[in-house]
């Protein structure tokens, strides 16, 4: 992912697959998710953001 590379995050640890994972799944609203829709296009304008948004806060605490 671009967030990583940006953020130069060297080692992926198992809090940052939780964290982007979580991101990519609030990036659906409830409206937008049904039993054939459960995870974002790659084409969706909030995905990276959300992804690097929530990068950028766990690595201010590590």
């Amino acid at each position: 992912m671009r967030a990583i590379l940006d953020l130069r995050i060297r080692k992926i640890t198992m809090k940052i697959l939780h964290t982007t994972s979580l991101a990519i799944a609030n990036t659906l609203t409830k409206k937008e998710l049904s039993v054939d829709h459960i995870i974002p296009n790659i084409s969706n304008k909030k995905l990276q953001g959300r992804i690097t948004n929530a990068l950028i806060q766990i690595t201010k605490k590590i």
